[in-house]
């Protein structure tokens, strides 16, 4: 007998890991029902699921009363925070299991919140200069640069980096504009440094760390923060990351009670400290758990999907893929795009053909428009590929780079950045 069999999965919102998490829990048996406002020829997770509901993920009340009277037995959300939040809220109506506390989450989803436990509990944090929802303030000329986000923000949205009084005006403004609390976080922008992230597993209160990464960015064109070409594992941060900050970061995470689930933690990291900046409490959005499938046979979506069915995981041992150091070197590429329409793609299967490459996860396609938001909404394509050693990945990001093509209707070439395969040659040498 299948582990999800005779039970209701409700998924909230359509998310870059919906279709994953609709495929494992089909697979154990589960009944899926996908529920949003997006209409069914338009939701690639509509279509997939056993049943769908046009309900909003903001209508929590007309949710419950569905759910009842469809005899759910358990709600999830995959990776975003609004609809997990909707989740957690729903679980707790129903009697479900939330794998967060409400707690937990109001003080690990707030920028602010979060760095006031890393510092009581001895974690680096960056300087944080401001935090409020007025735009009048005004910091000396020795705090430039600075940087401006929203409080409850993600995925390099309503960032700016900022070098004087008029800009950070302009920047609060903008990340007020993309704040659902009207709170911003004014940090030091920290320069000349690498940014580094590492992944962790909850289970039954043991915290196990799942490697680490390190982002590749990459300036942007028209201005904006920096943002990333590809993730690479290991990091070589790793080690330094093990002795200096993973004992405290374990005490805090002990400190919030987090007992199962899993999280990130992205800091800068530069010869002298780290300096931690945000976490999530989630699955995260670039979708490691390839990673683990193709390393370990097992993954943390599927532990995040046992314990919403279930309400526990003990079904899969984390211990046996939660490990700090990955035995092949991975790589979780990002292809982003210049403003315009897409008109032609190119390569798409022959890269997906390729030997190494697990995954790759289309986010934009012909007919869309790409905008000039300077931030992950111009990725259009995350691939995770593997080698066995960092020559033989970079030799796969070579031929990927070469086969990839995305034309605008304007007949224009729309990939503004993409790795340099170099950069892995050098990691593997520096390996030696």
């Amino acid at each position: 007998m299948k582990k999800f069999e005779g039970k209701k999965l409700l998924l909230l919102g359509n998310n870059i890991s919906t279709l994953d998490i609709i495929r494992y829990a089909q697979e154990q048996g589960a009944f899926v029902i996908v529920t949003d406002y997006v209409p069914y020829e338009k939701s690639a997770a509509k279509q997939m699921a056993d049943d769908y509901w046009d309900i909003s993920t903001d209508q929590i009340d007309a949710l419950y009363e569905r759910a009842k009277k469809e005899k759910v037995t358990a709600v999830f959300a995959g990776v975003g925070e609004f609809n997990l939040r909707s989740a957690m809220k729903l679980c707790k109506l129903l009697g479900l299991p939330f794998y967060a506390t409400q707690e937990q989450w109001s003080i690990l989803d707030n920028k602010e919140n979060f760095k006031q436990l890393c510092i009581d509990n001895g974690v680096p944090v960056t300087p944080v200069y401001y935090t409020g929802g007025s735009a009048d303030i005004e910091l000396p000329p020795e705090k430039f640069p600075a940087i401006v986000k929203p409080v409850d923000g993600a995925g390099a949205v309503g960032i700016s980096v900022c070098d004087n009084n008029v800009e950070l005006r302009k920047g609060i403004l903008a990340a007020l504009e993309k704040s659902q609390k009207k709170q911003v976080i004014v940090e030091k922008f920290i320069q000349n440094t690498n940014e580094f992230t590492a992944h962790y597993v909850f289970q039954n209160g043991h915290v196990y760390l799942f490697g680490a990464l390190d982002r590749q960015l990459c300036e942007q064109e028209n201005g904006g923060v920096p943002l990333p070409v590809a993730y690479i594992w290991d990091s070589p941060y790793l080690d330094r990351y093990i002795r200096e900050v993973a004992p405290n970061v374990e005490k805090m995470f002990h400190a919030a009670h987090i007992h199962d689930g899993v999280a990130f933690i992205q800091m800068f990291v530069d010869d002298e400290s780290f300096y931690i900046y945000e976490m999530g409490y989630r699955l995260p959005g670039s979708q490691v758990y390839f990673f683990a499938k193709e390393l370990y046979g097992i993954s943390q979506l599927e532990l995040m999907v046992d314990y919403a069915m279930l309400g526990t995981s003990e079904s899969i041992d984390a211990s046996q893929f939660a490990r700090p150091y990955f035995p092949r070197p991975c790589c979780n590429l990002y292809y982003r795009l210049r403003p315009g329409k897409i008109a032609r793609i190119e390569g798409l299967d022959e890269i997906r053909a390729m030997e190494g490459v697990l995954n790759v996860t289309l986010i934009r396609n012909v007919g869309d428009t790409i905008g000039d938001s300077k931030s992950l909404r111009e990725v259009f394509l995350r691939a995770h590929v593997v080698g066995d050693n960092y020559e033989k990945l970079a030799a796969l990001v070579e031929k990927m780079n070469a086969a990839l093509h995305v034309y605008s209707d304007m007949g224009e070439n729309m990939i503004c950045a993409v790795l340099d395969p170099k950069i892995l040659i050098k990691r593997g040498e520096a390996k030696q």
